[in-house]
């Protein structure tokens, strides 16, 4: 089984998914400032990350079943799941597999349904980032905004190495945020859902481009971080963790 983390013991269980760059330890900031009385906060490393750095099998269907095995393990009749940039891809998908389940979801940066759509140039540009620090830096700062500086970039492309193996961040471009993805499949999609887009993200993450990629999920309720880019939960950890106990409560 994926290794995970727990936070808290309350009634009301979420499920937090970390992005593609790395692992669950991205949350940490706001670790201090969630209700840890009314939530219980679970915090999983996907195939290849952290706790799960070990195992294989990089793909959006393996994800769902690895997250749908940890809720039966952990006793989770419902439970809310937010997703963050790659993984609001399997935060979708888990909902729609899920529609029993998931009684909400949370998306923070996301990829949505449809996954990524590139041109040659960029398809590459990413396929170096799995497997070059250099690259990494570049991406992290052209998605907050190239405002936070050396260290900054320095401590997220080293924690992307530290946390992650190359073969899973290139196993889950290549299976799932490439792989084509699964909008037709939101036709039916009723999940109540927050959407968290940052003002200094990158373009295809901000509010308006987000809205177009959701489609039939575009009612959801939307909030944009004036100060945030790419990475809320970081970046700006209070205003974060209080728009998850808004919209969950």
């Amino acid at each position: 089984m994926i290794g995970y983390q727990s936070v808290g013991c309350g009634p009301s269980k979420i499920v937090m998914l970390h992005d593609w760059l790395g692992d669950r330890t991205t949350y940490e900031p706001i670790l201090p400032y969630l209700d840890e009385a009314r939530f219980t906060w679970v915090f999983p490393d996907l195939r290849g990350y952290g706790l799960s750095r070990h195992l294989e099998g990089f793909s959006l269907d393996q994800a769902v079943a690895d997250l749908t095995e940890l809720a039966d393990h952990l006793g989770f009749g419902s439970f809310a799941v937010a997703g963050h940039s790659m993984s609001g891809m399997i935060a979708l998908k888990l909902a729609l597999a899920l529609p029993e389940r998931v009684t909400a979801v949370v998306l923070a940066a996301p990829v949505t349904a449809g996954g990524l759509d590139l041109d040659d140039g960029t398809r590459a540009f990413f396929e170096s980032v799995a497997v070059d620090q250099s690259a990494c830096r570049n991406i992290v700062a052209a998605v907050t905004g190239n405002r936070y500086g050396d260290v900054w970039l320095d401590h997220k492309a080293r924690r992307s190495r530290e946390t992650a193996t190359d073969a899973a961040r290139s196993g889950y471009l290549k299976n799932m945020l490439l792989g084509g993805g699964f909008a037709d499949e939101l036709a039916g999609y009723t999940t109540p859902t927050l959407v968290v887009t940052g003002a200094h993200d990158a373009d295809g993450f901000r509010e308006a481009d987000v809205r177009d990629k959701l489609g039939p999920a575009a009612g959801s309720r939307f909030e944009t971080i004036h100060e945030a880019g790419h990475y809320p939960m970081q970046e700006t950890p209070v205003r974060y963790a209080a728009l998850l106990h808004d919209f969950l409560s």
